[in-house]
């Protein structure tokens, strides 16, 4: 649901990630209804390492903790970009 909301009405191209091919499927599926997958997508990833090349996000916001040390999101983060992860119900924020 988080990719919809962060899709909706934003400039930017939105990649949703998830562990869970079921997750990533139904993410996938309610993009195309509402007409928004290609500026928002959806992918499978391994919970290690992003499948994007160094400082190409400006945001990325992690709601399930993740296996992925907090050094990988930096690498994929360009510079100032941020990193907001929930964890123990609080939005921790990195520049």
């Amino acid at each position: 649901m988080l990719t919809e909301q962060l899709a909706t009405g934003s400039p930017f191209i939105v990649l949703g990630l998830d562990r869970d091919p079921s997750r990533v499927l139904a993410t996938r599926n309610r993009l195309l209804a509402a007409g928004r997958y290609g500026a928002a997508g959806a992918d499978r990833w391994n919970g290690h390492r992003l499948p994007i090349v160094n400082d190409f996000a400006n945001l990325i916001v992690v709601q399930q903790p993740a296996q992925a040390s907090n050094d990988e999101f930096m690498r994929a983060l360009t510079p100032n970009g941020i990193l907001l992860v929930h964890q123990d119900g609080q939005w921790q924020k990195t520049v």
